[in-house]
């Protein structure tokens, strides 16, 4: 995060009322051929608080710009007919049908990949396509693309969505609002196709689908992370998009490489403007953050990048039971880029650098000091970052951690998530579309050297100066490389159990951190266990925010209900003690009176 970083709201906003909740349960004994009635009554449940805030999360629509859809005779359309079609359903769309009918009024409608609550940002889809739908200008792209409203001149299309649960109950109504948006022009049906997250992620970057909704949280809060993983070449695998310019990609670099508002500005505006005349994606809107807990939970903050179980305080226990709709995807740091992977992550594995427990402010994690140019840690032309590291840190399976094993690291989340031709050790299948292009693209840290053989490769820009110091020689200035090391991608994981060329199972032996909790229970869509870490290094790092230790609570369980309902009624008939991601909107609302 560069001086123009903002804040989304990183402390709980509780400004509502309690809900109270009395369990009568009514017992019919039968005893000698005798009914005997007898009424108990359980102790109220204890009292709910609903925190919503300013969330950095968007949501929007995405194109694989490589497989153009077909025209009426059957033969794909030409990439400039194809951009049309595109322009025509980012005219169509409703973001306030959206808002209103499935969100009730919780969503902020965005017109642009960089959203309103970030610097930078400027409405561009608003400005070229309009605030409300525009069917005739729709139409009108849509005739010139090739297509008609005759049965067999329409575009048929397919809308692919998540199916449990990741985005809540309410992702088939988002798909349905947008469906029934884009055929009011009578040019396009639209087929509604979906599947389970694990799946769908993969499949994403496989590029398997043509058309889809997806969502994004971000890395690192600054609007690069709005534009460089979507637009930039590297990035847009990953989103599904397979988006490629050269010209964005240098407008990329200039804004990461500087520092000055006026050249930031300036490259955020041409990017902007650009991804609205070639829409790999449509802005649909800005998602509310909520959580729902018992009120003598303590400790709930809605950070606006790291969600952070041990800094939470319940009296009179020692486990926190938490539910939630959403999935896991793979628990390797090289692998996971997906929200609820990487906030389990979060809590079993330590960075270089860490937020602190209310907000975007970084602390030192696994480095001693977090580097500036003032403490000579970062050089000044910013191309060079010297992080020194802790000493005595143990990962849980008893090795050392040291700056062997963090260049190890960084180098193995490179290789299994480059997809460059040149590379045998690519992860492949979950590792499509992991988050290594933040290491060797949006750090500017290049690619490793694949020369060396299976486990031996390297990135001569990463340095070993010591044991306890490690280099960052960077092939530009990158003002935010401090995020991007504090982002789960850039955990170090241990060289004992890890291997550098192959991806890591997902089993609780396999799942081995330095940080607060550890893995001591893993089912698969079911429920992950997390246990204190008894030998984590550095208990008392938020000290100076009134927390003496960490983590607070011994072991937290996170259920996975499949759906909605199943999680609102866990909360309040008391089976859980919180509910993270993700309730329906009717849900929350009621829940705040």
């Amino acid at each position: 995060m560069t001086q123009e970083k903002v804040s989304t709201g990183g402390s709980s906003l509780s400004k509502l009322k309690q809900g109270k909740y009395i369990l009568a349960i009514l017992i019919i004994i039968i005893v000698v051929g005798a009914a005997v009635t007898a009424v108990f009554f359980l102790p109220k449940a204890a009292a709910l608080k609903v925190d919503v805030g300013a969330g950095p999360r968007i949501r929007f629509l995405g194109f694989n710009v490589q497989t153009p859809p077909k025209d009426p005779n059957g033969v794909a359309i030409s990439s400039d007919k194809y951009v049309k079609v595109r322009q025509a359903i980012a005219y169509a769309v409703d973001r306030d049908s959206i808002n209103t009918n499935v969100f009730l009024g919780l969503a902020t409608p965005i017109y642009s990949m960089i959203p309103p609550s970030m610097p930078y940002s400027q409405a561009v889809f608003k400005t070229k396509y309009g605030a409300t739908p525009n069917v005739t200008l729709a139409q009108n792209l849509l005739s010139a693309a090739g297509y008609n409203s005759s049965k067999n001149g329409k575009l048929y299309i397919d809308l692919w969505y998540n199916s449990d649960g990741h985005y809540g109950d309410t992702e088939p109504s988002v798909a349905l609002v947008v469906k029934t948006s884009i055929e009011k022009t009578g040019m396009i049906t639209v087929s509604l196709k979906s599947e389970p997250w694990a799946a769908y992620r993969g499949d994403l970057a496989k590029g398997s689908f043509s058309f889809y909704l997806l969502g994004w949280y971000p890395d690192y809060l600054d609007a690069d992370d709005y534009a460089a993983p979507f637009f930039g070449t590297s990035g847009a695998i990953g989103q599904g998009s397979f988006y490629s310019n050269a010209t964005m990609d240098n407008w990329l670099k200039l804004e990461a490489g500087t520092t000055s508002d006026n050249l930031r500005a300036g490259n955020f505006t041409n990017i902007q403007n650009k991804s609205a005349i070639d829409v790999p994606y449509i802005p649909l809107w800005q998602q509310t953050a909520d959580i729902e807990y018992k009120s003598d939970i303590t400790g709930v903050y809605l950070h606006p990048v790291s969600f952070k179980y041990f800094v939470m305080s319940k009296p009179g226990t020692t486990q926190l039971n938490v539910g939630t709709t959403d999935s896991v995807v793979c628990l390797d740091p090289a692998c996971a880029y997906d929200y609820y992977s990487i906030e389990v992550i979060n809590q079993v594995f330590d960075t270089l650098l860490v937020y602190s427990p209310t907000n975007a402010s970084l602390l030192p994690g696994l480095a001693t000091q977090v580097p500036t140019v003032a403490n000579g840690g970062i050089s000044p032309d910013a191309m060079n970052y010297t992080y020194h590291l802790r000493q005595g840190v143990k990962f849980t399976d008893g090795s050392s951690f040291n700056a062997t094993v963090m260049k190890w690291s960084i180098e193995r989340a490179m290789g299994l998530g480059d997809p460059s031709p040149s590379n045998p050790y690519y992860g492949g299948g979950l590792y499509e579309g992991s988050a290594g292009f933040l290491l060797f693209d949006s750090a500017n840290l290049g690619h490793i050297n694949y020369s060396t053989g299976p486990g031996g490769e390297t990135n001569a820009n990463i340095t070993v100066v010591d044991p306890y110091t490690i280099r960052f020689h960077l092939k530009q200035s990158t003002a935010f490389f401090n995020e991007i090391m504090a982002f789960s991608v850039a955990a170090p994981v241990s060289m004992k159990s890890y291997l550098k060329d192959k991806p890591q199972p997902d089993d609780q032996s396999h799942i081995v951190g330095t940080g607060p909790y550890m893995v001591s229970g893993y089912t698969v869509d079911k429920q992950v266990v997390l246990q204190q870490n008894p030998n984590y290094y550095l208990p008392g790092i938020y000290s100076g925010y009134g927390i003496s230790t960490i983590p607070i609570i011994s072991q937290i369980t996170i259920t996975h209900y499949s759906d909605a309902t199943g999680l609102k009624n866990a909360l309040v008939s008391g089976q859980i003690d919180m509910a993270y991601r993700t309730l329906n909107p009717t849900d929350v609302k009621s829940l705040q009176h």
